[in-house]
């Protein structure tokens, strides 16, 4: 009987020792391949939008917004014929250039994923409810005042909302992008100049 306390008293410490590496490799495994085969995602950068991004199988077109919420530029990435095209609203210019990328993975979670991986403090505080959706909310800590918080849609796995909060010189400063994620393509009107 002493054996077995010894036993589960010595797992309880190793989980707790290691939960937060434990809680890391939960997140990296669930979200390193999320994709979906064709979608819209668009981020909004503290209530304003940002930028929309139309991604198919073998095609990515992004549109970049000013503060006046107008497209500014335009990128089109072809997978298959490994071009990338930029062009510039404003400047009335663009430029091909050779792609070598691949379709991006993982959605909207890369900084995600680079943070999970990093040896960044991270806390773990549950699941709540944001945007209407249920998210998992991950903390992550950083020397100077450097608070990010990363809420992660516990359904469709993309980071739903990215809050960065920062003091500097006395004053709090605050980066929040809220993500939309359209799998059933109701913005794809956004894209059709883009799109052939």
């Amino acid at each position: 009987m002493k054996k077995k306390l010894i036993i589960i008293v010595i797992i309880c410490l190793s989980l707790f020792i290691f939960r937060n590496s434990i809680i890391r490799q939960y997140f990296i495994s669930k979200i390193e391949y999320v994709d979906y085969d064709e979608y819209i995602l668009i981020d909004y950068l503290n209530g304003k939008k940002n930028k929309a991004s139309y991604v198919g199988a073998d095609f990515m077109v992004v549109l970049g917004y000013n503060e006046k919420e107008e497209v500014e530029h335009i990128v089109e990435y072809d997978y298959n014929k490994m071009l990338q095209h930029q062009y510039n609203v404003l400047e009335d210019g663009g430029d091909k250039d050779g792609n070598n990328g691949d379709r991006p993975l993982n959605l909207n979670n890369e900084q995600l994923l680079v943070l999970l991986k990093s040896k960044k403090r991270l806390g773990y505080k549950g699941i709540e409810k944001v945007i209407g959706r249920d998210v998992y909310v991950l903390k992550f800590d950083f020397k100077q005042n450097n608070v990010i918080t990363i809420y992660l849609d516990k359904d469709l796995l993309y980071t739903v909302r990215y809050e960065e909060k920062y003091a500097k010189q006395n004053t709090d400063s605050n980066i929040i992008n809220d993500y939309e994620l359209d799998l059933e393509l109701k913005h794809k009107d956004l894209f059709k100049e883009y799109i052939n």
